[in-house]
């Protein structure tokens, strides 16, 4: 169900348009609370609050920053300080209007409104009309808003993918479908190649999960990570090497709206962290490995106390000697489905503990 509908009360609007580029101008900004970001806290707001004190805007403030990492986007507008004076130029223009004809904001044209949708938690993702909502906030005054409920997240979702598929065909490796299926409790919410990740992840022991911090080598959309914010993890990283499955895990992220970080890497590099962790997920990582060693090292390094290890079709357990050779103890768990045309289980799953 979508609602359109006058808004004055933003006590329940938070930041949702993230995407690979600006989401670390939130990150190091906001820490923890990156997802949960409030109106008056937007970049947006805190430029007007600073031209309406002062008549004019410094080139250090917020909005410019959160400029600057938004217009790294390719596709984006140019990441010059042309570009980003003339966006801060068109913006006091537009806050400008709205001061004299308040009803500008008001408008029917569809395509003009603000949008989001409910979140898990009730909030609204703002996903469109940031300076539209900022203005409005800052002025008190009412602002047309079209909200999508919670139980249509995942015709959203579609939508989102079917926009990325129409750009670029090759978005899903040339498939029409994510590799990774998305839960939603038990709900699949976004069909993947693999509808077998919460039958995996029920396999998993939630004591190596609650209140731990979680990790995955290779995470692709973050489905698993996820599941397991879900369950109770405190934390989660996920490793990926695609930019663009990474802006996929962003957007699941702000329905799920749980505390989840992004690191694009190639696992074949030397990477280090400068965090530790309790639990890692190495799940079908198996067949990309050209480096066990460096592999094992950085799952060593993590600090883990288990790792929940999902072998590659076409693999062998003498292949990961290598990695299992520094746990005290293996527990396999069984077999996991190769994909959703098949009904064949040949993927093995292990526990394994430090």
């Amino acid at each position: 169900m979508v609602e359109i509908f006058n808004i004055s009360d933003f006590s329940k609007v938070v930041f949702g348009q993230y995407h690979f580029y600006n989401y670390k101008f939130f990150r190091k900004n906001f820490g923890d609370n990156c997802y949960n970001i409030p109106v008056t806290e937007f970049p947006h707001y805190k430029f007007l609050e600073e031209y309406q004190q002062k008549g004019e805007v410094s080139s250090t403030n917020s909005y410019v920053e959160y400029l600057s990492y938004a217009f790294s986007k390719p596709t984006g507008l140019p990441n010059t300080p042309e570009g980003i004076g003339l966006k801060q130029k068109e913006f006091i223009e537009f806050f400008k209007k709205v001061k004299k004809n308040p009803d500008l904001l008001l408008t029917t044209r569809l395509h003009n409104h603000a949008a989001g949708y409910y979140r898990k938690d009730g909030k609204i993702s703002l996903v469109h009309g940031n300076h539209r909502i900022a203005i409005a906030c800052f002025l008190g005054l009412p602002v047309r808003l079209k909200v999508v409920s919670k139980d249509e997240f995942k015709n959203v979702l579609q939508r989102y993918f079917d926009n990325r598929l129409s750009k670029n065909p090759n978005f899903f490796s040339g498939l029409q479908q994510p590799y990774q299926s998305v839960f939603d409790g038990e709900e699949e919410i976004a069909e993947g190649r693999r509808p077998d990740i919460l039958e995996r992840f029920k396999k998993i022991n939630l004591k190596d999960i609650k209140n731990k911090r979680v990790i995955e080598l290779g995470c692709n959309i973050g489905s698993s990570l996820c599941l397991a914010l879900e369950q109770g993890a405190k934390y989660a990283l996920g490793l990926e090497i695609s930019r663009d499955m990474i802006d996929v895990g962003l957007k699941l992220n702000t329905y799920f709206a749980k505390n989840i970080d992004f690191e694009k890497v190639d696992l074949n590099d030397d990477i280090k962290l400068d965090q530790k962790f309790d639990t890692v997920f190495c799940l079908s990582v198996a067949g990309y490995v050209r480096d066990w060693k460096k592999l094992s090292n950085l799952i060593l390094n993590t600090d883990l106390k288990v790792m929940y290890f999902e072998g590659h079709i076409n693999k062998k357990v003498v292949d990961y000697v290598e990695l299992f050779k520094h746990f005290s103890k293996i527990e396999f768990l069984g077999f996991n489905k190769d994909q959703r045309k098949t009904d064949t289980y040949t993927r093995p799953f292990f526990r394994c503990i430090k």
